[in-house]
């Protein structure tokens, strides 16, 4: 009996230390998975920068005023290698926002915009890979990873952006991308990079971009990631290999949520991106330094390779060809008026800007000489002019006597 009873004891004592541990779990659990903000900190905090439109396929939306040079994941950022694959590291100071939650896309009317989303990710891009470089394009709202995989999702080809594959790491990356007249013989010779990464703590699925090995082989240096560390403000901060941002857990935005923009623009009221002035704070927020030409439209971007020299001796443009790599060779064949079939390096200069000046017209070169009147005899034709009358004084008689005299004989 002594013995039922300890064993009924002891069995007791284990089930009140498995409930305690239990209890002691639980709550830490709860606090993992807790909800931080809501999709009003998007509201509030990117304001300033930008204006909140109603769409009538995304819902609220808002468009940035940074210039019409704009271009996500390329203007004004660079690319870091982290725990979770590649970053884009901003330096606009809202930019802890809309690269890391949501989906950008792009109207002709007011450019790009961005469509809020409560998922974290290191970037919303999609990868590919040709030989020699690599490229990247801003997921669309609604699309998942999966889709971006396929050969079905069809982007189009000025939203891609390149770069040489030695390039992937420049901080002045927008300076340094193919001209986007070359995107679709890119594309057409390129492969998907499909690696992705799993975020246990947040149960999301990353894309990684290119793979470590292939950058080391390219750039001739080891890449170490750097770790991810959150933040307890909006922004981030970079130092020691370690990168603190912020990134709260966001609510999710079902319907029934009540947030909204409290400064509401009409569509009307947008103007387009080329009239829109760049908003910043009275902080100390950065332009955009390196958006000279990084247009979505292929017209107007020029071809950003300046690591080609011009030879001394023989023929430049036979030197540079021998230097490029075969796809850019296919790419810019002769028939191109535009080049001639080179890739001219272009250095950044600014250009100047253009000064009026008053043009005085040349002297033609090829003057017929004045004909010279050899006939002395024939005096010069002169014209009588009349003298000014004054009405206030009385004019002098100039009558000519001999006037009188003709009058006479007639």
């Amino acid at each position: 009996m002594k013995k039922l009873n300890a064993i009924c004891l002891s069995k007791i004592v284990a089930l009140i230390i498995t409930l305690n541990i239990m209890l002691a779990i639980s709550p830490i659990q709860t606090l993992a998975q807790q909800v931080d903000v809501s999709f009003q900190i998007f509201y509030d905090r990117l304001n300033p920068y930008g204006q909140w439109i109603e769409d009538p396929n995304h819902g609220y939306v808002w468009i940035p005023s940074a210039g019409s040079n704009f271009v996500p994941y390329l203007s004004n950022g660079y690319w870091l290698l982290t725990d979770y694959g590649w970053m884009w590291i901003s330096d606009y100071d809202w930019g802890w926002a809309p690269f890391h939650y949501g989906r950008w896309d792009y109207s002709n009317y007011y450019g790009w915009f961005w469509v809020p989303d409560s998922e974290w990710g290191p970037s919303w891009v999609t990868w590919r890979r040709s030989e020699g470089y690599f490229g990247w394009a801003p997921m669309r709202p609604g699309v998942s990873i999966s889709i971006t995989f396929s050969n079905y999702y069809d982007l189009p080809f000025d939203r891609w952006v390149f770069v040489r594959d030695r390039d992937i790491e420049r901080r002045d990356i927008g300076r340094n991308y193919i001209d986007r007249r070359n995107n679709r013989q890119l594309i057409n010779n390129s492969t998907v990079i499909n690696k992705t990464f799993y975020d246990d703590k947040r149960r999301s699925t990353y894309i990684t971009g290119p793979e470590r090995d292939d950058v080391q082989k390219v750039t001739g240096k080891t890449i170490k990631p750097v770790a991810v560390r959150e933040r307890d403000k909006p922004g981030q901060t970079l130092n020691n290999d370690q990168l603190q941002i912020y990134r709260p857990q966001v609510e999710k935005n079902d319907g029934r949520n009540k947030h909204a923009p409290t400064d509401l623009s009409k569509l009307r009221d947008v103007k387009r991106n080329t009239e829109r002035a760049i908003k910043t704070k009275p902080e100390n927020i950065q332009t955009p330094r390196n958006v000279k030409d990084p247009q979505p439209q292929p017209d107007k971007i020029d071809i950003r390779n300046r690591d080609y020299q011009f030879k001394k001796s023989g023929n430049p443009q036979k030197e540079i060809r021998k230097e490029q790599p075969a796809e850019i060779r296919k790419i810019n064949s002769p028939s191109d008026n535009r080049n001639n079939g080179v890739v001219t390096p272009v250095r950044n200069v600014e250009r100047p800007k253009t000064e009026y000046k008053e043009v005085r017209a040349a002297k033609p070169e090829n003057i017929p000489a004045p004909r010279v009147n050899n006939n002395t005899n024939q005096q010069p034709k002169t014209r009588a002019v009349t003298p000014p009358r004054n009405n206030n004084k009385e004019q002098p008689d100039r009558t000519n006597p001999n006037d009188d005299k003709k009058d006479k004989r007639k």
